[in-house]
């Protein structure tokens, strides 16, 4: 995925990679269990730090 700054974004997160089967109280929400958690976002600045492997994509998350 690719974004330039000031672009807005929809991200949708599966079930099973956002609150799975509990039920998430938020601030200003209430994820029920096993729903899928929609984010608008909106890439305000970066900074570029060079090129990020694969590997290193994988052993950070």
């Amino acid at each position: 995925m690719t974004m330039k700054k000031g672009e807005v974004a929809i991200l949708t997160i599966a079930p099973e990679y956002a609150f799975g089967c509990t039920k998430s109280k938020q601030e200003l929400a209430v994820v029920p269990p096993n729903c899928s958690v929609i984010y608008e976002i909106e890439l305000n600045s970066f900074i570029k730090v060079g090129v990020v492997t694969r590997q290193q994509v994988n052993n950070y998350i």
